[in-house]
């Protein structure tokens, strides 16, 4: 029996039978290339973290890299609540566990600062008192990452905010003083070429260390 190639059917049944083979394989496609697509995102944090750190042997470490020399620096991982309360406390030797909300690795401070902070603060916009009071009894989670090189210890903090067109982040790299700065490293998801995108130049990073009204004030009530 021939097939009418030019009838309604022949063209539904095609079109559909295309859909579905097409999907399956971009669905499979997508599942069998997700531990790859993961692996990529956690080792890319992992390279920012490292460059953050201002030091030589982690200036320029690829991303390939960063996944094996990550526990080479990053000898504790912290997270602590608004109030300064250590809620976990990770060493190097402690595998991350994408499943642990409170291993500070895990910890998405766009997340935290869109599900939690700026309720709060549209709630009670221009009481600074009951925003303060509330962020204190609010579960709140902030990473710190502490870094041994050549004797010294370094405390990387992370940031993150709103551009003009979507996320900004970065990473904030401090002495043992708590006041100076020793490194950073800024990224963005989409902001314009030639004017947010320049967050991303070394001739960014020298302007905000060399200025002078750059302090950071570290509020850790826990001992290190």
């Amino acid at each position: 029996m021939a097939i009418n190639r030019d009838s309604n059917v022949y063209t539904i049944v095609f079109a559909t039978v295309m859909v579905v083979v097409v999907g399956g394989l971009l669905a499979f496609v997508s599942t069998s290339l997700k531990p790859m697509q993961q692996a990529n995102i956690k080792n890319e944090k992992k390279q920012n973290i490292l460059q953050s750190i201002g030091v030589e042997a982690t200036d320029g470490v690829t991303r390939a890299e960063a996944g094996d020399l990550f526990n080479d620096f990053i000898t504790r991982r912290i997270t602590i609540n608004y109030n300064g309360k250590v809620l976990s406390d990770k060493k190097a030797a402690d595998a991350i566990d994408a499943q642990d909300k409170l291993d500070a690795f895990n910890i998405d401070l766009r997340k935290e600062y869109t599900n939690i902070i700026k309720p709060i603060m549209n709630k009670f916009k221009g009481d600074d008192a009951q925003i303060k009071a509330e962020m204190a009894k609010a579960d709140i989670h902030f990473p710190i990452f502490v870094c041994e090189y050549e004797g010294a210890t370094y405390y990387v903090l992370s940031a993150s905010g709103k551009g003009l067109w979507d996320d900004v982040w970065g990473y904030l790299c401090v002495q043992s003083d708590g006041k100076t700065i020793h490194g950073t490293v800024f990224d963005h998801k989409g902001e314009t070429p030639g004017l947010g995108s320049k967050i991303l130049k070394i001739g960014f990073k020298i302007n905000l260390l060399e200025k002078q009204w750059m302090k950071v004030v570290l509020l850790l009530q826990f001992k290190y």
